[in-house]
């Protein structure tokens, strides 16, 4: 299953203000998502990495709202590296505001090898779903 989470603010153009992360759940995993279970991890992965950018940059995500969809997309034609969160489960990042630290590849891959430096996903473990 491939998701795809758009962040933005409504009252807003859409533009580079804006983020655009996609969650994709290995059907070769030992762990099998429900299509609830995966729609309900993607936004809580998506609001985890936007609190870690708000605490960089204050007010960054103020107004914004998650809007997700399944979608259809061949993985390997997504133009960006997919970064491993736990067993099963990898997040690319499309899009990312100017200021966003999202940005650096640096911390999106430690962020998503549960180092904490920008956001906490450490405890994120499937046998809590």
């Amino acid at each position: 299953m491939l998701y795809k989470a758009e962040v933005y603010d409504p009252t807003l153009d859409m533009g580079r203000e804006q983020y655009l992360f996609y969650f994709h759940f290995d059907e070769y995993a030992p762990r099998r998502w429900s299509s609830d279970h995966a729609r309900h991890i993607s936004w809580w992965i998506a609001s985890k990495l936007l609190e870690g950018d708000e605490s960089v940059t204050p007010g960054i995500t103020k107004g914004m709202l998650v809007y997700l969809n399944l979608v259809t997309v061949d993985l390997h034609a997504l133009p960006m590296p997919m970064y491993p969160v736990c067993e099963g489960i990898t997040v690319g990042i499309g899009l990312s505001p100017d200021l966003s630290s999202l940005r650096n590849e640096v911390i999106v891959s430690a962020v998503s090898q549960n180092r904490p430096l920008v956001v906490e996903i450490k405890g994120f473990k499937t046998s809590h779903f």
